[in-house]
């Protein structure tokens, strides 16, 4: 088939159309993080974000996906930003600063947590928001577990 061909094949948007998720709490694995450009909030200047993907993990709604895009800002002062309530949420624990400092956005890949969402509408269309970030009842903590250091009392002599 020559080049001439292929603009004869009409293209059709991909993608299912799927009804938003009721709102409630759900379990979830992160499994895809992108970096992205996209307009900063209230602006239409581009800034780097990550684009988070979570995959949700119950029966009924297996295979769906949630998405959230955030800044790549790591910090808990004076508010949480969200990349840190998802990598607490991920990761079990909350981080210090220097927890901060080994940090890697590869330790979040195919972590569960659990997410809160919200239904919103945008322009005639309802959407779910990903309203919170919270750890999973299930997983088990990723920190090592602290050794607590060990003093030698001297016998009596």
């Amino acid at each position: 088939m020559g080049y001439k061909e292929l603009d004869d094949i009409n293209i059709q948007k991909g993608g299912a159309e799927y009804d938003p998720l009721p709102e409630d709490v759900y379990l979830v694995k992160i499994t895809k993080i992108d970096k992205i450009q996209d307009k900063k909030w209230q602006s239409d200047q581009l800034e780097t974000k990550l684009n988070f993907e979570f995959s949700l993990l119950s029966e009924e709604y297996k295979g769906r996906k949630l998405y959230r895009k955030v800044r790549p800002v790591l910090s808990y002062q004076p508010k949480e930003s969200n990349l840190y309530s998802i990598a607490c949420a991920a990761l079990r624990f909350k981080l210090g600063d220097k927890d901060f400092e080994e940090f890697h956005l590869s330790n979040l890949m195919d972590k569960e947590l659990r997410v809160s969402t919200a239904v919103v509408e945008k322009n005639g269309k309802k959407y779910n928001n990903i309203a919170a970030f919270l750890k999973s009842k299930n997983a088990e903590t990723s920190k090592e577990p602290e050794i607590e250091e060990t003093i030698e009392i001297p016998a009596d002599e």
